[in-house]
């Protein structure tokens, strides 16, 4: 320790060096103590309003802090609830736009099976229509073939009745003349019908009765010229006939060989053999009679030529008979091909119809199912863009929350250093106060 110098750094006086007090000293060195103490007293209470300041200061800041967290907190509390009011309002909206689209649908897809069924009614009542068609027309048919089977059955019956009636009055008016003829001339006549007789026969190739039942000529009759009987035949007519027969039969197999046997076939061979044999029986007894018995040959000539004419006139007659019932029979049965025809370009036409009716529907089903699909296909397109839209819509809203916070978070950061600046100033400031003093 320095000569002169307290401990506490004060100099000593001499009287003190000296160890003899002095008044001015010990006025002074109260003084400087006093001052000291003063100073020491004001630096601690400035250092205690200092605290104090600082103590505010900080609890203000805690405060502002506090203060501005509860706000942040408050604020963000109040947008989670608007946040979550609007994402509940767009969850509703999007429950009933997805109840709305069920309910279309739904509505759509009752649409569409009404559609369905009413076509599938349509088809079903076009098909019961067009069986009903078909059962008419063929009843229809039926009665009709059976109207005119009837009506043809009639016709022949009576076309059958009048040639019978015909050929026996014809019958009973040859045996008449026959007996008058062969009463009175045969007597006279017998070489001479002798002769016709052999000459017949011989033109024959046979005997004349045996011949005769071979050929199946029409009705014979006698005639007289020059004092000589002969017999005609009519070999023409009943070639004729027989080729009207073999042409009929040949058409009518080749035409229609099941209308043919259903049909009813004029009895034309028994009545032409019956009469043929009946003529011949006629024949060979008026010339057993002419022979046995002879007769007067001065007979009136022109009433038996009168006579063989009407009998000629009733055989062509019947040919002619015979020839009309062929060609009408040929022109039922054309007919009836014409009808069977025609009924099957019907059917045809039904068939045709109904494929294009069905093919029609078909065509419009796959429309309507075209035509569904294309909607169902747009409705998820709107679905999925407006779903895409909503995402984007969070995405940029998320975005924008994320930089709001950043944002602040950084002006946190900057507050919270610019505060510790301002303290580290003041501290220093202090210090260096505290070293000024």
């Amino acid at each position: 320790m320095s000569i002169g110098v307290q401990p506490n750094g004060y100099p000593m006086s001499r009287s003190a060096i000296v160890g003899q007090p002095d008044i001015e000293t010990l006025r002074k060195l109260e003084l400087e103590r006093r001052k000291k103490l003063r100073l020491e007293q004001v630096r601690q209470q400035s250092k205690e309003f200092s605290n104090k300041i600082l103590h505010k200061v900080q609890n203000e800041k805690e405060k502002l802090k506090e203060n501005e967290k509860k706000e942040k907190e408050s604020e963000l509390r109040r947008w989670q609830e608007e946040r979550i009011q609007s994402l509940e309002q767009q969850y509703r909206h999007c429950l009933d736009s997805v109840r709305k689209g069920q309910d279309e649908k739904s509505a759509k897809v009752s649409e569409e099976e009404q559609r369905k069924a009413k076509l599938l009614q349509e088809k079903e009542n076009i098909r019961r229509a067009k069986e009903r068609g078909r059962v008419a027309m063929e009843r229809l048919k039926q009665d009709k073939q059976e109207e005119e089977k009837a009506r043809e059955d009639e016709q022949k019956q009576k076309l059958y009745t009048n040639t019978i009636e015909k050929l026996r009055s014809s019958l009973v008016t040859s045996r008449a003349v026959l007996k008058d003829i062969t009463t009175n001339n045969v007597s006279n006549d017998s070489s001479s019908i002798e002769d016709d007789v052999d000459q017949i026969s011989g033109s024959q190739h046979g005997p004349s009765l045996a011949r005769a039942s071979d050929r199946m000529p029409a009705q014979g009759f006698t005639n007289y010229d020059d004092s000589k009987t002969r017999t005609r035949a009519f070999d023409d007519n009943s070639d004729r006939r027989n080729n009207l027969e073999t042409n009929g039969k040949n058409n009518l197999e080749s035409n229609d060989l099941e209308a043919r046997t259903k049909s009813v076939n004029f009895p034309r061979t028994n009545v032409y053999s019956s009469t043929v044999e009946s003529s011949k029986q006629y024949d060979k007894h008026a010339y057993e009679e002419r022979r046995s018995s002879g007769g007067n040959q001065n007979k009136n000539q022109s009433e038996l030529r009168s006579q063989n004419k009407d009998q000629s006139d009733g055989e062509n007659k019947e040919t002619s008979v015979v020839e009309k019932l062929e060609n009408e029979r040929q022109k039922l049965i054309e007919y009836k091909l014409r009808l069977e025809n025609e009924e099957r370009k019907r059917h045809l036409l039904e068939e045709k119809l109904r494929m294009e009716q069905e093919a029609k529907l078909n065509k419009q089903l796959q429309e309507d199912n075209e035509r569904m699909r294309r909607e169902r296909e747009e409705e998820r397109r709107t679905e999925e863009e407006a779903m895409r839209k909503k995402i984007i819509d969070e995405e940029e809203r998320r975005r924008k929350n994320e930089q709001k916070e950043r944002r602040e978070e950084e002006e946190e950061e900057r507050e919270r250093r610019r505060n510790e600046g301002q303290k580290r100033e003041r501290r220093e400031e202090w210090t260096e106060d505290d070293r000024r003093r």
